[in-house]
């Protein structure tokens, strides 16, 4: 199943356990359509601990691409947050009005260690609109 978030899928191990043991004399293992695992992807565990979503909309000037306010936001909740920024900052609406572009970004927080306040990830979106208002564009 696809989803907006990636794919999930369910497989059902026994059974492929018993397909691979009655067909091993028949088929090679690589026949089962399995594809290598990629070199340079990491895997990591998934957190126990709740995830925070943060949106943030702006307005720039309409010379502004989405991509260079996506890196700056990127940016600038990394210097904030570390690795505390699991996803994002992803695009969900933009708009022009009055010579302005205005884009909206969603970005998820999440900690491995404990579960993240609001007080915390707020703080920590100050600093995002710190960096935001130096570039001289507007917080919405």
């Amino acid at each position: 199943e696809i989803g907006a978030f990636g794919a999930v899928i369910e497989i059902d191990f026994d059974a492929l356990v018993q397909k691979v043991s009655e067909q091993a004399s028949v088929y090679a293992i690589k026949d089962l359509g399995f594809k290598p695992l990629s070199k340079d992807t990491k895997y990591v565990p998934f957190s126990h601990y709740p995830f925070i979503t943060r949106d943030i909309a702006l307005f720039v000037p309409a010379t502004v691409e989405g991509g260079e306010v996506a890196a700056a936001l990127r940016a600038a909740a990394l210097s904030a947050a570390g690795n505390l920024l699991i996803k994002g900052p992803d695009m969900f609406d933009m708009f022009s009005k009055d010579g302005k572009t205005s884009y909206a970004f969603r970005m998820i927080f999440q900690s491995f260690e404990k579960t993240l306040s609001d007080d915390e990830v707020n703080g920590y979106m100050e600093k995002i609109y710190t960096v935001v208002k130096a570039s001289g564009w507007e917080v919405r």
